[in-house]
């Protein structure tokens, strides 16, 4: 996956909902506390060296509640990667019926039938990707995501995207997104294990239990879902992200 590379993550005294992703112009959120990632990132690491899942469960609570702010600010964090998961259903909805794209993603796309999927894959993600905030995080998690869902080694073929494959990329989309996300904001918490087969373990450990949790939430929700448009997607994200981050609140 290389997300883990080391970084610092964000300070706590930062926005809680920063500017990019104030897209419903709500604000920051309350006054953020100084030390709103500390627990996360102790456990969180906690977790990368032993392999606890307790301690797994303790930095989601802390993540959940104190990092994002708790209900009414966590999901509002993810904004723009909603905004651009919409964008990108809606855009191999618009091509699969014979669109350019240019209504999704603001330019013309149709070229990219035929042509290996890994090229069509790369255009569409730089398409979409906002041009600011998070634009590394969402660019990550859309490759990411495409790469498990389109077939490789084939040509990109519009008109072979079924309903239930736009359903599998939007699980595994905001799998990547939440992932990509918790794992920016732990700091260093990845690299105190210094055995690489261990800490990538994980990191599956962590994508796997994230991809259940999206997985149980979605399903309802999506299962009798047809031609969805780039607004329906944000909303159905946006629902799956409240039940997810609702129930890691909980966990002490």
């Amino acid at each position: 996956m290389g997300t883990s590379a080391s970084n610092k993550g964000s300070k706590g005294t930062s926005p809680i909902v920063p500017p990019w992703a104030d897209i419903d112009g709500n604000g920051p959120g309350p006054q953020p506390d100084a030390g709103r990632f500390r627990g996360f990132r102790r456990e969180m690491g906690k977790f990368v060296t032993s392999g606890d899942n307790k301690s797994l469960q303790k930095a989601l609570g802390h993540y959940s509640r104190n990092s994002l702010g708790g209900r009414g600010t966590s999901v509002r964090r993810f904004n723009q990667m909603v905004v651009s998961g919409g964008a990108l259903i809606g855009t191999l909805n618009e091509l699969r019926n014979g669109g350019s794209g240019v209504d999704n993603a603001g330019v013309n796309l149709s070229r990219l039938a035929g042509q290996p999927v890994e090229t069509a894959i790369q255009a569409i993600v730089e398409a979409i990707a906002p041009d600011a905030g998070d634009r590394e995080l969402v660019r990550a998690a859309m490759q990411d995501a495409l790469i498990e869902c389109l077939p490789s080694g084939t040509n990109f073929d519009p008109t072979a995207i079924t309903d239930a494959l736009l359903i599998e990329l939007i699980i595994e989309y905001l799998t990547q997104c939440v992932f990509t996300h918790i794992v920016y904001e732990s700091g260093d918490a990845f690299s105190k294990n210094t055995n690489t087969v261990a800490a990538a373990q994980r990191e599956n450990e962590l994508m796997e239990l994230i991809r259940i949790e999206v997985d149980s939430h979605a399903t309802p929700l999506l299962a009798a879902s047809s031609n969805l448009g780039s607004n329906q997607v944000q909303n159905i994200e946006r629902s799956i992200l409240a039940d997810v981050l609702d129930i890691w609140e909980t966990y002490e």
